[in-house]
C-alpha cells in the first residue's frame, strides 16, 4: 500500500520543513491574510468584546427584533397595534433582565434591560412616524408624473378620492374667489368666547379659463384665523396656491367644507358641482410620505446607537474591556505584539498573586 500524503505535508516538503503536516496557515500571526483582512478581523473583535460579548450580542437582538416586528405591525394594522406590540416586546425583555438580575447574572441582564427601555421611545415615537408614512400612502395615484389628466376631468375620477394623489395636466388656484365658513369648535365656559375653525376654499380652474368657467375642483385649507386675514396670507400653505405646481392631496368633503364652497359661489356667482373634489395644493405629494419614512428609521437607528454606546461605557466603567485592545492587536499583528505580551503578563501576575477578597 502506498502511504497517504497530506497536502499539508506536500507543503510542508516543499518549503523544506522538517515537521510533517505543518499548517497551511499561522493562525497564531495571521501573517498568511492580507493585512485589511486581519485590520477588520480585528476591529469587529474589538466592537464584540466592547458590547459585552454574546450578552451583548444578545441584547442587541432583543432591540432589533423587537423594533422590526413593531414596525411591521404598525405598516399594517396601525399605530395602536404597533404600540401594543412594543409593550409586549417591552415586557419580555424586562421581565427576562429582571430575572436574570436577580439571580446575579448582570452581564445577562444588562443589555436586555436596556434594549427593554430603548423599544419604549423607539416604539412609540417609531411607530408614529411609520403610521405616517402608511397613512398617506393609503390613497391611489389620479394621473401620474409621465401621464397628467386634465382639471376638468377629475369630476369622473371622485371615488376614492380621499388621500388620492392628483396630478394635473392643467388648472391653477384662483386666489381672488377665496371663501371661507367659520365653526365653533369649542367655547369657553366663563366668558363664552368661541374658539373657531376657518374653512377656506378657492376654486382650480384652467389657465384659459372664462366666465361661467365650470369649476370641478376646489383647493382647501382648515385654519384658526380668518381667511382674508393677515396671517393667513402668510401661512405656508396659503403662499402654495401662488404657484402653478398643479398636485394635490384629496380628502373628503363634509358640511363645514360644503358650507364654504356654497358661500364662495354665491358670493362669486360661480358655478360648480356637488361632486367637485377638495384637495390639497402642494408641489409633492409623496413629501409627506418620504419625510416620515425617513424619520422613522432615523428614530430606529438612534436607538441602535445609543444601545451602542450605552452598553459599550458599561464595560468599560466594569473594567469588562480590557481585553478588547490586546486581542485586536493579537490578531492585528500576531502573538508577539507588545501589547499583546504585556496583558498576557498582568494576566498571570493575577494568577499567581491572586487579590484577597
Amino acid at each position: 500500500a502506498q502511504p497517504r500524503v497530506t497536502v499539508a505535508a506536500m507543503v510542508a516538503g516543499e518549503s523544506g520543513s522538517n515537521q510533517e503536516g505543518a499548517p497551511l496557515l499561522n493562525r497564531e500571526s495571521g501573517s498568511s491574510l492580507p493585512r485589511p483582512i486581519r485590520a477588520i478581523h480585528a476591529g469587529l473583535l474589538f466592537a464584540y468584546i466592547c458590547i459585552g460579548r454574546i450578552y451583548g450580542l444578545f441584547g442587541l437582538g432583543a432591540l432589533l427584533g423587537g423594533s422590526i416586528i413593531t414596525i411591521f405591525v404598525t405598516l399594517f394594522l396601525g399605530w395602536f397595534a404597533g404600540c401594543a406590540t412594543m409593550v409586549l416586546c417591552f415586557a419580555s425583555c424586562f421581565c427576562f433582565g429582571a430575572g436574570n438580575a436577580a439571580r446575579g447574572k448582570y452581564e445577562l441582564a444588562s443589555p436586555v434591560l436596556l434594549a427593554a427601555l430603548l423599544l419604549v421611545g423607539s416604539g412609540i415615537l417609531g411607530s408614529h412616524f411609520f403610521a405616517t408614512y402608511q397613512h398617506n400612502t393609503s390613497g391611489i395615484s389620479i394621473g401620474s408624473e409621465q401621464h397628467p389628466i386634465d382639471v376638468e376631468e377629475l369630476l369622473n375620477n371622485t371615488h376614492h378620492f380621499n388621500l388620492a394623489h392628483v396630478y394635473l395636466a392643467n388648472g391653477e388656484v384662483v386666489t381672488k374667489f377665496v371663501g371661507e365658513s367659520k365653526w365653533c369648535k369649542d367655547k369657553l365656559p366663563v366668558v363664552g368666547t368661541c374658539i373657531n375653525r376657518f374653512f377656506c376654499v378657492a376654486p382650480i380652474l384652467p389657465h384659459n379659463y372664462s366666465e361661467g368657467t365650470l369649476v370641478t375642483a376646489w383647493a382647501g385649507i382648515e385654519w384658526t384665523t380668518s381667511c382674508t386675514g393677515v396671517h393667513f396670507q402668510h401661512a405656508p400653505l396659503r403662499k402654495n396656491w401662488n404657484h402653478d405646481y398643479k398636485r394635490g392631496i384629496g380628502f373628503l368633503r363634509n358640511r363645514h367644507w360644503d358650507d364654504a364652497i356654497h358661500s364662495t359661489v354665491k358670493k362669486f356667482k360661480l358655478k360648480t358641482s356637488d361632486d367637485a373634489p377638495l384637495m390639497h395644493w402642494v408641489k409633492d405629494p409623496t413629501a409627506n410620505a418620504t419625510w416620515a419614512w425617513g424619520m422613522g428609521w432615523f428614530v430606529e437607528l438612534t436607538s441602535l446607537t445609543l444601545f451602542l454606546v450605552c452598553i459599550s461605557t458599561y464595560n468599560y466603567c466594569s473594567g469588562n474591556t480590557k481585553s478588547a485592545v490586546p486581542e485586536a492587536m493579537k490578531i492585528l499583528n500576531g502573538p508577539e505584539d507588545p501589547t499583546w505580551q504585556r496583558y498576557r503578563q498582568r494576566q498571570r501576575a493575577s494568577r499567581a498573586n491572586p487579590t484577597p477578597v
